[in-house]
C-alpha cells in the first residue's frame, strides 16, 4: 500500500462536518462548552492520524517532505480549515463526505494501532452520519419480508442439507 497526506481543506470539512452534526463527535474529543475546541481538536487528532500513518510507512523522519511545512503547521492549517468549514459548512453532499472518509482511512490506516484509535472511531462516526444523511436513505427498506407463506420444499429449491441425510 501507498499514502499520503491528505489537505488540510480534507480534514478541515471532516472536522466541520463532524462539528455540525448531532452526536457525530467522539466524546474524548467533545467540548460541550466551546464548539470550537471540538472541532479544532477533530481536526487536530484526525491530522496527526494521517501524520502517523506517512511515518509508519516512508520512516519518521518522512511527514514534513509531505506536508510541505512543518507537522505543527500542518495541523494549524487543519485546524484553521475545520473552523472555517464549521461556520460556513463545505459545499458537499453527504455522498461526498462518506467517500472523503473512505479516503481518509486508506491513507491513514498504515501505523500500527489504526484499527482500535480514536481517530479510527471518529472517521467510522463521521461516515456513519453521512450515510444516514444519503437521500433515500431514511425510507429504504431495512428488512425484507415477503407477504406470503413460506415456499412449498417440494417445489421450491433443493436445500443441501436435505441431500446429506
Amino acid at each position: 500500500m501507498s499514502a499520503y497526506l491528505v489537505n488540510p481543506e480534507h480534514i478541515g470539512a471532516l472536522a466541520g462536518f463532524a462539528a455540525n452534526t448531532s452526536s457525530c463527535v467522539v466524546y474524548d474529543w467533545r467540548n460541550d462548552a466551546d464548539q470550537i475546541k471540538t472541532v479544532r481538536r477533530v481536526a487536530e487528532e484526525l491530522a496527526k492520524a494521517n501524520l502517523l500513518s506517512i511515518k509508519a510507512r516512508y520512516g519518521p523522519k518522512s511527514a514534513p517532505e509531505f506536508a510541505g511545512s512543518s507537522e505543527e503547521q500542518y495541523i494549524d492549517d487543519c485546524q484553521a480549515w475545520a473552523e472555517y468549514y464549521f461556520f460556513q459548512p463545505a459545499p458537499l453532499t453527504a455522498l461526498d463526505i462518506y467517500r472523503m472518509c473512505e479516503c481518509f482511512i486508506y491513507q491513514s490506516c498504515e501505523y500500527t494501532d489504526w484499527s482500535e484509535s480514536t481517530a479510527h472511531n471518529q472517521i467510522e462516526w463521521i461516515r456513519s452520519a453521512s450515510i444516514r444523511q444519503i437521500p433515500g436513505y431514511a425510507e429504504a427498506t431495512r428488512d425484507h419480508q415477503e407477504r406470503r407463506p413460506v415456499p412449498d420444499k417440494a417445489n421450491g429449491p433443493v436445500l443441501l442439507s436435505s441431500l446429506l441425510r
